[in-house]
């Protein structure tokens, strides 16, 4: 099949109407000369700043990485172009999955290189999961019991018990964890914390699971460009959150409509405030 056909088919793909369609950006790798992807592909979410952080925290990686919910694989081909690495993509969507297969023959990458798995990874998959090096798990967790185990978490109060026994089973089966979480569970139904108390929750989380956490990002000044930092983090009294403000003055609403961003603007505020974690067992 031709460059021409498999983007063809990769945009019926993006066109596809599910709940996290368009999550995220392309990989550098898809040449995409002609604009055919456009406004198709996720912007909002910064991909590309979630990972120079990752990858300025991990300089070396060799071995397998496994990428929970990889949803068009954007981490999983980043971390394929520069490190000597195989991939696990697992991705439940499966017109997501079968679009990560398309990227994979559009950036030349071997089968040998990235297997794509069409199917979610809950509690009780966690024990056929093969060893690996890097553990990729991105606004995953916080979809138990609305993705993905329902029968498991089928209330806000025993969410975070879930959620330590999960993370608990990873550590299990990777010695190296890059993490990211949202704090409200189905959808808008509640909230897992409030929005100050969210690295100190997160951090709870991942040390009672008994990750030891290397490093924590966050962004501080919201003003464009901005990029992720390192926080030093307290595990034993409060940590400061950087929560920012949606601007919707007068100038900014000129800007929008000047430029087309979308009505979400070009990056969503509240997805940014959310910490990123690199974590080794």
């Amino acid at each position: 099949m031709s460059n021409d056909s498999l983007q063809a088919e990769l945009v019926d793909l993006l066109l596809e109407n599910a709940k996290h369609t368009t999550y995220q950006m392309l990989p550098p790798c898809v040449k995409d000369q002609d604009n055919r992807f456009g406004r198709l592909i996720g912007t909002q979410r910064q991909d590309e700043k979630r990972y120079d952080w990752l990858k300025s925290n991990m300089p070396s990686l060799t071995g397998r990485v496994i990428d929970i919910g990889a949803n068009l694989g954007y981490f999983s081909f980043r971390t394929l172009q520069d490190y000597q690495v195989n991939i696990v993509a697992y991705e439940p969507y499966k017109p997501h999955a079968k679009a990560i297969s398309i990227i994979r023959k559009l950036c030349d990458f071997e089968a040998k290189q990235m297997k794509v798995v069409d199917q979610g990874i809950g509690l009780r998959e966690i024990e056929a999961l093969p060893q690996a090096d890097l553990l990729i798990l991105l606004n995953v967790i916080q979809h138990a019991g609305e993705d993905y185990d329902q029968d498991l978490v089928d209330n806000i109060q025993n969410w975070r018990s879930y959620a330590v026994n999960y993370l608990t089973k990873l550590r299990s089966k990777a010695d190296k964890l890059f993490f990211q979480m949202g704090y409200t569970w189905l959808g808008y139904a509640g909230k897992l914390c409030k929005d100050e108390n969210i690295i100190d929750f997160t951090a709870s989380l991942l040390v009672d699971a008994g990750w030891q956490i290397k490093s924590c990002g966050i962004i501080k000044d919201f003003s464009e460009p901005f990029t992720y930092q390192n926080y030093d983090i307290a595990l034993t009294t409060h940590n400061k959150v950087f929560l920012p403000k949606q601007n919707r003055n007068f100038f900014f609403k000129v800007k929008r409509k000047v430029l087309r961003y979308p009505k979400n603007q070009a990056m969503s505020y509240r997805f940014a405030q959310r910490p990123l974690w690199f974590c080794e067992k």
